[in-house]
């Protein structure tokens, strides 16, 4: 599953912090979660426009079955 989330324009000199949390409810497949954040950019200086991503490191999840 890819999905975004716009944060908005940002000032310059500005920063924003966004935070998450996720929930298994079941995995039958791998066991594991794999995640990297990207963080897409777009801003015009002197008339042009420069475009990118920064992307975080790679975490792996493991998640183990709980019996209740």
């Amino acid at each position: 599953m890819n999905a975004g989330i716009s944060l908005g324009t940002l000032a310059p000199g500005s920063s924003i912090a966004a935070f998450y949390k996720i929930r298994v409810i079941e995995d039958n497949r791998y066991h594991r979660l794999q995640h990297v954040i990207v963080a897409q950019y777009r801003y015009e200086l002197n008339g042009r426009l420069y475009t990118g991503e920064a992307r975080s490191n790679g975490v792996t999840i493991v998640v183990y079955p709980m019996d209740e």
